[in-house]
């Protein structure tokens, strides 16, 4: 079997000043390096998963979403934070991070968003747990050098995720000279010390090597120019380079390979490995998500509020007859049948004060315009039944994709 590599550990321009490229033309470079499967792992935050997620399914490349989370054993007891990947198996791992990124910018704030193992074990089902690159806890151990601490925690993640966690190796440069080399070396003798399996990571941060100078001017933006000049090697590469760069980094370290040949065995090892993590990975993730919306307002039934707000608003345009009321009726059941009141009644929300506040709004656009009850809550300016327009092409019984009002469409639908 053909193990391909796969570039897990990976930023885009949602790394926001450290990560540089839309994942559309990521993508583009993913499958020109033969990829079958591209991670994204963002700093803190979720806000390119989605966008990632269909950029790869276009593509045909299947899509891994993680998350670089700032980490810290005990947030009540340390301040100081480390990296740690979390990447999604399925729809519940994929709700687990969410609760996990949430909880962390919400309660457990200290000028990042912090994850600590009271959260990872109470939110670790569907998740695969890495650890992360030179910044992460591992690795910020074995370069203080309490390898015990390093073991410690090692031993705690493997106790959270089991067969789940794994120690990333990273074989490119950084400005201290042997700083990488000497702490993937004690990473790789741990992993192999508790039977954790290694993986081949790049860390990426931009697409190809030519992107590098763009990559350094976005640093010089944000006044870190010094940290941006280490990451020349941050490019997305092919599986034969990284394997290249771990057997010229680690082909002399005896006491894992005898020839530099069992160092390029080891190398196509961890690339297994990253392929088994993969396969993990469950696929349709998103599209198995249930739609689920806010409630415009938790005290009132938003059913009833909905046909008070469209009787109102007939009445407001003076257009309060028999044959306004029995259309808004008929679409009326149909929007109920769905459950979208409180969606309509959200979007009334927003564009009234939009209004309000003298921000332009059109008179709206697309098939919402067939609606009628969009018209009574002025969401739109067009009166749908004086143009013979038909509600149907908008929203039916049957038809179960998500309504677009607004230009604002579901991305998962």
């Amino acid at each position: 079997m053909e193990y391909r590599f796969i570039d897990l550990h990976r930023h885009d321009e949602h790394s926001l000043f450290d990560g540089s490229g839309k994942p559309s033309e990521l993508v583009k470079i993913a499958k020109e390096l033969n990829y079958k499967s591209l991670g994204i792992s963002n700093h803190g935050d979720m806000g390119g998963l989605v966008a990632h997620y269909f950029a790869c399914k276009k593509a045909g490349i299947k899509p891994i979403l993680g998350n670089e989370v700032y980490f810290q054993p005990n947030f009540k007891q340390t301040r100081t934070s480390f990296h740690l990947c979390l990447f999604i198996k399925n729809l519940t791992g994929y709700q687990n991070l969410n609760k996990i990124v949430t909880i962390s910018n919400k309660d457990q704030y200290y000028y990042k968003p912090i994850v600590d193992f009271e959260l990872l074990k109470k939110y670790h089902s569907g998740l695969i747990c890495t650890s992360a690159c030179i910044g992460g806890l591992l690795s910020q151990m074995v370069v203080k050098k309490r390898y015990d601490l390093a073991e410690k925690y090692a031993r705690e993640f493997k106790s959270i995720f089991g067969k789940d966690f794994y120690i990333e190796i990273q074989p490119y440069k950084l400005t201290e000279k042997g700083l990488q080399e000497k702490t993937d070396r004690t990473l790789m003798l741990l992993a192999e010390k508790l039977n954790i399996p290694c993986i081949l990571t790049s860390d990426s941060h931009f697409g190809s090597k030519k992107n590098f100078d763009s990559y350094l001017k976005m640093h010089a933006i944000a006044k870190h120019e010094e940290f941006g000049a280490q990451y020349k090697e941050r490019y997305m590469p092919s599986g034969a380079e990284i394997s290249d760069r771990f057997v010229k980094m680690h082909g002399n370290f005896r006491r894992m390979f005898e020839t530099r040949g069992e160092a390029r065995k080891y190398a196509l090892r961890c690339i297994k490995n990253l392929n088994d993590l993969s396969d993990k990975v469950e696929d349709e993730i998103l599209e198995k998500l249930p739609l689920k919306l806010p409630v415009f307002d938790e005290n009132i039934d938003s059913n009833t509020l909905l046909k008070e707000k469209i009787i109102g608003g007939l009445k407001k345009r003076n257009k309060a007859t028999t044959e306004y009321l029995k259309r808004c009726k008929e679409e009326f059941k149909v929007i109920k049948h769905h459950g979208f009141s409180d969606y309509f009644l959200i979007v009334q929300d927003y564009i009234h004060w939009a209004k309000k506040q003298g921000i332009e709004v059109g008179p709206g656009r697309g098939s919402v315009c067939n609606s009628l009850v969009a018209y009574a809550l002025g969401i739109t300016e067009v009166d749908s039944l004086y143009f013979n327009l038909d509600f149907r092409r908008f929203l039916r019984m049957d038809k179960t994709s998500f309504p677009e009002i607004s230009g604002i469409r579901c991305e998962l639908c």
